[in-house]
C-alpha cells in the first residue's frame, strides 16, 4: 500500500486488487474497482484524541472553571480597557 499526502491535507493510500482480495477489511472497502483508495484527514487522529479527552469528567471540570475565569478576563477588559495582542500579554493599559 502506498501513501501520499495531497495539498488539500488529505492522506490518500493507494492498494492494488490482488493485495485489497488477502485483506481480512475487503467487506468494508468498494468491490467494484480495480484498485482501492482510502482518504483521511491528515490530522485525523489529532482530532480522534481530541474527542476521546473532550468525553471526560476532568475536561468537563476544566471547561467550567475555565468559563468562569474568562467571564472574569472580560469584565476587566471592559472596564478598564485593557488591549490584548495576538499573544495574550497586556499591549496598552489605560484608565
Amino acid at each position: 500500500m502506498t501513501a501520499c499526502v495531497c495539498k488539500d491535507g488529505i492522506e490518500r493510500y493507494y492498494a492494488s486488487k490482488t493485495r485489497c482480495s488477502a485483506c481480512a477489511l475487503k467487506e468494508q472497502c468498494t468491490s467494484n474497482k480495480d484498485a482501492r483508495i482510502i482518504s483521511r484527514y491528515a490530522h485525523e487522529a489529532a482530532h480522534e484524541k481530541a474527542h476521546q479527552i473532550a468525553k471526560t469528567d476532568a475536561y468537563t471540570d476544566a471547561s467550567r472553571r475555565r468559563k468562569k475565569v474568562e467571564m472574569h478576563l472580560a469584565h476587566l477588559k471592559k472596564i478598564m480597557r485593557l488591549k490584548w495582542s495576538d499573544g495574550g500579554q497586556v499591549k496598552k493599559f489605560s484608565l
